[in-house]
């Protein structure tokens, strides 16, 4: 791993090193949509009204993935500088710190949960045919929110460290898991036959309370083995051994705050933006619900590469600007971007012209179908503005510039899409498909501000203006 390091603050490799880095993130991500794939199409065989039932809630959920999230990127963004200054006590001491502190959020989203998970799909707007479901799913969820809060963070902290890989071999068992939880968990028992020989199949037939149960499941596993590598890696910058303190330190858990905050605040306004925005579209029906969510979930795959570049770009701009390189911190930032602008171009031309094999895998409601095919059509016009503020939100997160991300999409969110969905439903009336071209026009312009942040450079002393 050193050698990659050097590799990066000596400014050597271009391509290569961003590929280097990237792939195992992209791999990832490909895992980690696949496992989104068979929850969708697994609950969207019960029927839309399941698929509603998981659907209401999934804002809910990215807003509190987000906030642990901004743990994570905190903890990322002070290993690499840490690193890139040669200073690997200090990287250990932020990811322990930043453990500290997703534990704690685990158990309050836990609590949380637990005491509101029935009030929260309500207020949403679940309707009484899948309430319930709605709020079994939130509850069940919860028991594996401490266990996936740790391994947020471990895994964060290899990627600052330049190892992408580790926490790409624990993703493909994690997301084995909650595969073949599904397949037990949700469904009925059944009797198969193979080559004539019947035999029965057992499972527990929870429903959407067992596409809950795997989940929880799978992030119990990826706490445990993100935390086994740590204490096991011992060629790796980062490692935890027995002797390894977390008592508090508030110098660094200040220095987390100062980048995480922001990043948390961003998760915040877009996911309760999010909140909103199904609220608003639950008006509009069962029908343009589940559409909604299954053409997001279906859309997601054209983001696979370029998340992979943006948590490339994190780990790249942060070592570079710690070994106070920031000309090769811009160089890898831009090659970064005009990868992933490549690879959403190619996504988004497969997009518009297949968008009907990808909605098939999720339902076989011919209403949800249609309006999802035109939803899709609609997007993948403004995938490659899309991979301008991904890659570049990643490279200036790894500058420690978050401010401008929240404020970005702030505006975005906040803005443009809302105010926008808020006419496109309230005042003129249309359905799902005006409320997604309000979401292209948010989209495109919030690229296009992050092009402008970028170039400008000012993020290369973000750091400098905190301390």
């Amino acid at each position: 791993m050193s050698s990659l390091n050097d590799d990066i603050i000596n400014g050597r490799g271009g391509v290569k090193t961003v590929l280097r880095l990237a792939w195992p993130s992209i791999f990832d991500h490909i895992m980690i949509t696949m496992v989104q794939y068979a929850d969708t199409a697994m609950v969207g065989y019960l029927g839309k009204e399941k698929t509603a039932a998981v659907a209401i809630n999934m804002p809910l959920i990215w807003l509190i993935n987000g906030i642990i999230f901004s743990a994570s990127i905190a903890g990322t963004v002070l290993v690499a500088r840490n690193i890139g200054a040669k200073r690997p006590n200090e990287a250990n001491l932020a990811l322990r710190q930043a453990a500290i502190i997703a534990l704690g959020l685990g158990c309050l989203f836990l609590v949380v949960l637990q005491c509101f998970g029935r009030m929260i799909p309500q207020a949403l707007g679940a309707e009484p045919s899948y309430l319930d479901h709605s709020a079994g799913y939130l509850r069940v969820f919860s028991w594996g929110l401490i266990p996936h809060s740790l391994s947020v963070v471990f895994n964060g902290a290899l990627r600052g460290s330049g190892d992408t890989r580790t926490p790409m071999l624990c993703n493909i068992v994690t997301n084995a898991t909650n595969i073949i939880g599904n397949y037990f968990l949700i469904f009925s028992t059944r009797t198969a036959s193979i080559f004539g020989w019947e035999f029965t199949v057992p499972r527990a037939g929870w429903g959407v309370e067992g596409a809950a149960a795997a989940t929880a499941l799978s992030y119990l596993v990826s706490g445990c083995l993100a935390t086994i590598v740590l204490f096991n890696k011992k060629d790796s910058p980062v490692r935890l051994t027995l002797q390894s303190s977390f008592k508090p330190v508030f110098t660094m858990i200040k220095q987390l705050f100062q980048v995480g905050i922001p990043t948390a605040l961003e998760r915040m306004t877009l996911s309760s933006g999010q909140l909103l925005f199904y609220s608003l579209i639950s008006t509009l029906g069962t029908t343009s619900l589940s559409a909604h969510h299954i053409a997001v979930t279906a859309e997601s795959f054209c983001y696979l590469p370029t998340w992979g570049f943006s948590v490339a770009a994190t780990t790249l701009v942060g070592q570079c600007l710690g070994a106070q390189r920031p000309e090769y911190a811009r160089r890898y930032g831009n090659i970064a971007c005009l990868l992933g602008v490549i690879s959403m171009t190619i996504c988004g031309i497969l997009l518009f012209l297949f968008p009907e094999p990808l909605m098939k895998i999720f339902t076989k409601d011919q209403d949800v179908i249609s309006t999802g095919v035109s939803l899709l059509r609609i997007v993948a016009i403004v995938q490659p503005p899309s991979a301008l503020f991904i890659v570049f939100t990643g490279a200036l997160r790894g500058a420690g510039d978050t401010k401008w991300p929240f404020y970005i999409s702030l505006i975005g969110m906040w803005g443009i899409r809302l105010y926008f969905a808020w006419l496109a439903i309230k005042v003129f009336g249309w359905a799902i498909r005006g409320v997604w071209v309000g979401m292209v026009i948010d989209l495109t312009i919030r690229g296009f501000i992050f092009w402008g942040r970028w170039h400008r450079g000012k993020w290369a002393h973000a750091m400098e203006r905190q301390s």
